[in-house]
């Protein structure tokens, strides 16, 4: 496998979608995700394999989801895709770290200049716990929903 650690701008391009909400339909073959998740469909798409999927603008600015398949973004949301030479590496790891939590709650918040962390990797129990400690409130909605699904 490649490097344990890497830089996220190493593997993954960042786009930023301009669909608009008012641009899709209740109908059509491939979903389209805004802020909230699915907010309509399309018959065509702007996601073709796997993505992670941040918001960019309003309250759930930073909030991050994953989605495999094909689907488009609307443009409160930007895009972040495995580069070419990185893509079975990404997608390994994406399927790690969110299994089959496809748009699910946030994982986690990224700004920028963050390393892709194996799973296992103990400086993940390290940032979780140091979040736990920010944002008491949304680990515990988030440990509920956790408890819910198993």
């Amino acid at each position: 496998m490649g490097k344990p650690n890497i830089r996220i701008s190493e593997c993954l391009e960042c786009t930023s979608s301009t669909l608009q909400e008012s641009d899709v339909s209740e109908v059509g073959t491939y979903p389209v995700y805004g802020a909230n998740g699915i907010v309509g469909y399309l018959n065509g798409y702007n996601t073709s394999d796997e993505a992670i999927y941040i918001i960019k603008d309003g309250s759930g600015v930073g909030s991050v989801s994953y989605v495999k398949g094909k689907c488009s973004a609307t443009g409160t949301l930007n895009i972040l895709t495995a580069k070419q030479d990185s893509r079975d590496e990404v997608s390994q790891r994406l399927g790690e770290h969110y299994g089959d939590n496809l748009y699910d709650e946030s994982q986690n918040l990224l700004d920028g200049g963050y390393e892709i962390l194996p799973p296992d990797s103990p400086k993940i129990k390290e940032i979780e716990d140091y979040n736990r400690k920010l944002r008491p409130a949304l680990y515990a909605e988030l440990d509920k929903k956790r408890n819910k699904r198993n």
